[in-house]
C-alpha cells in the first residue's frame, strides 16, 4: 500500500475520532470554532462537489423549490453528515470493544 495512502486514511479516522468528542476538526481544511453546520458546508467534500453548487444557481426554478433546496443544503446535509460521523465514531469504537474483548 502507497504511504500516502496510509496517511490519507489515518488523517480520516483521526478527524472522525475528534468529531466523536464533539470537536469539529478537519485535517484537509482546518477551521476552529465553527458551529457545527458551518463547519460541514466549509470542511465537507460532499457540500463542496459541483451538483450542490450549481444546485445554488438554479435560477429558473420557483422560489418554493430554490427555498426547498436551500433548506436542505444548509440544514439537511450538514445534519445528515453529523450522523454520519457520529455512527462511524460508534462503529470506531465497537471495534476497539471488540479487539480489547471489552463488554
Amino acid at each position: 500500500m502507497h504511504r500516502d495512502h496510509d496517511v490519507e486514511q489515518v488523517l480520516e479516522l483521526v478527524d472522525i475520532y475528534a468529531r466523536g468528542f464533539d470537536v469539529p476538526w478537519s485535517s484537509r481544511r482546518p477551521h476552529k470554532d465553527q458551529p457545527w453546520t458551518v463547519f460541514y458546508l466549509m470542511s465537507d467534500l460532499i457540500s463542496q462537489s459541483e451538483p450542490f453548487v450549481s444546485l445554488l444557481r438554479f435560477r429558473t426554478a420557483s422560489p418554493e423549490a430554490r427555498e426547498a433546496l436551500r433548506v436542505m443544503i444548509y440544514n439537511t446535509l450538514p445534519n445528515l453528515l453529523y450522523g454520519r460521523d457520529r455512527l462511524l465514531f460508534y462503529q470506531m469504537q465497537m471495534r476497539a470493544a471488540e479487539r480489547g474483548a471489552y463488554e
